[in-house]
């Protein structure tokens, strides 16, 4: 079945919010490639739902829109907040997202449609699919893998580590970025080795040469005054890129 044929990241958002239409219930009904993505995007959000910095980014996010909102006008037409709105901006919160657009400045023909960008924010975690841990601390010696969100056609993830050099961790030893999974499962999984990275995931629709793109990466690191953060460390646009997701894989003691 062609790809185009199948819900996108979106609606499946809309179908665990609650919030489907009538085409993608019956589309739903109809495909078993489609409840399996289903399924595995609610895993993966329940258990991001479950983590204590989820809890504390949704009240920050919420608040914030809150005091942004216009104060009522005399007689005005009830407004309805998306629940569905809310959820992915708490969820972006909490992953510590950071989106920077394509807004026309690279190179011509690298921004896509509209209508291929995504709804919600890029995301990018760190899993141990032994029981579902997300974004912990995990001991050295674990098995984990990448999990990514809001696109669907090509990634580059590096790493930085504390002393600041780079490396490409996915797709391992390539020379550009590579296709994601249905799933957004970034395969294959690998053990936690000793000491602390700072992952970033660079999405796009067109090639993102992998080697231009970690030595960007190490050069914005060099920049640093103290450990790597996304705020220093982040390295220019690269050439195709879309947009692009942070997290951290922390190791320590955790549980094994």
């Amino acid at each position: 079945m062609n790809r185009s044929t199948h819900l996108s990241a979106y609606a499946l958002d809309r179908l665990v919010a609650g919030t489907p239409g009538d085409r993608e219930q019956r589309h739903l009904a109809a495909c078993d490639a489609c409840r399996a993505r289903l399924d595995a995007h609610r895993e993966t959000l329940q258990a991001i739902a479950h983590t204590p910095e989820f809890a504390r980014q949704r009240g920050r996010v919420l608040a914030a829109a809150a005091a942004a909102a216009p104060r009522p006008r005399p007689r005005p037409r009830p407004r309805r907040r998306s629940h569905l709105l809310a959820a992915v901006l708490a969820l972006a919160a909490a992953l510590a997202v950071v989106v920077w657009p394509d807004r026309g400045s690279g190179p011509a023909g690298l921004t896509p449609p509209d209508t291929l960008r995504p709804k919600g924010g890029f995301v990018l975690s760190v899993v141990r699919p032994a029981d579902g841990q997300v974004d912990g601390v995990f001991p050295a010696g674990a098995e984990v893998e990448l999990r990514v969100g809001g696109w669907e056609a090509a990634a580059l993830v590096l790493a930085l580590d504390v002393e600041g050099r780079a490396s490409v961790v996915w797709p391992a030893g390539a020379a550009r970025s590579g296709r994601i999974a249905s799933d957004g499962r970034l395969s294959p999984r690998f053990q936690v080795t000793p000491g602390d990275l700072l992952l970033l995931s660079l999405f796009s629709n067109t090639p993102i040469d992998a080697e231009t793109a970690r030595r960007a990466f190490e050069e914005a690191a060099a920049a640093c005054a103290g450990p790597p953060e996304p705020a220093c460390s982040a390295p220019p646009h690269q050439a195709g890129e879309i947009g692009r997701a942070w997290s951290r894989l922390r190791v320590g003691e955790g549980d094994r």
